[in-house]
């Protein structure tokens, strides 16, 4: 699906940085980013939707995003400076290094002001034993 190709390839190109988590449960890492993804680009208000060239094509939705005249649809009252969904460069040097983006949204995605990964691993286990338990294979 076009609509969705933009988030996979975005996810595929920065799985290395949701590899690192030192306690072996990968897909908290994986949730974390495909929240951040979703509401940068939420937040982009589509003004990257189209994006032409080697990665813009790739890391942002289609142009069939993209109204009938041309245009992109954008809530009132947004602004269309300085604002842009970050590059896979800036996430993944940034993710664990520098900015450190992982702990930062750890803290922003909170749930009742407490850290939101012990959740996420309950949640992916329930998943995994309700997957398991009714016999179907991701393989």
């Amino acid at each position: 699906d076009d609509d969705t190709a933009w988030l996979v390839n975005k996810m595929a190109a920065l799985l290395p940085v949701t590899l690192s988590d030192p306690d072996g449960m990968v897909g908290c890492d994986a949730v974390l980013l495909a929240r951040l993804l979703l509401e940068e680009q939420a937040l982009d208000e589509g003004r990257s939707n189209g994006c032409r060239g080697k990665y813009g094509s790739r890391f942002h939705p289609s142009s069939s995003s993209l109204s009938n005249d041309g245009t992109t649809t954008r809530r009132s009252g947004g602004s269309a400076r300085g604002s842009r969904p970050l590059t896979v460069g800036e996430i993944s040097a940034n993710w664990n290094d520098g900015a450190c983006l992982k702990d930062t949204l750890r803290i922003r995605y909170n749930i009742d002001r407490k850290d939101p990964v012990p959740i996420i691993k309950e949640r992916i286990r329930d998943h995994l034993e309700c997957d398991c338990s009714s016999g179907r294979d991701y393989a």
